[in-house]
């Protein structure tokens, strides 16, 4: 299958971005308040971690973090 893009989603500031190509996701950070202020990926890369750049504000006071267990 081909890969899906859609967005941009959110206010009307900010810009678009990407992080390239990896194998897989290995844990997603979401910092929210009242709704999603940032994120920042973990993604592997042949075997080693390689975290993206925050995307998104500065704002948010909660944590969450969703782990993909690799197989």
């Amino acid at each position: 299958e081909k890969p899906v893009s859609v967005g941009p989603w959110g206010g009307s500031g900010g810009y678009s971005w990407d992080d390239g190509v990896y194998s897989t996701i290995r844990q997603l950070v979401i910092v929210h308040g009242e709704g999603i202020d940032s994120i920042q990926i973990e993604y592997d890369k042949e075997g080693d971690s390689v975290w993206s750049l925050k995307h998104g504000g500065s704002g948010g006071h909660k944590i969450d973090k969703v782990n993909f267990p690799c197989s």
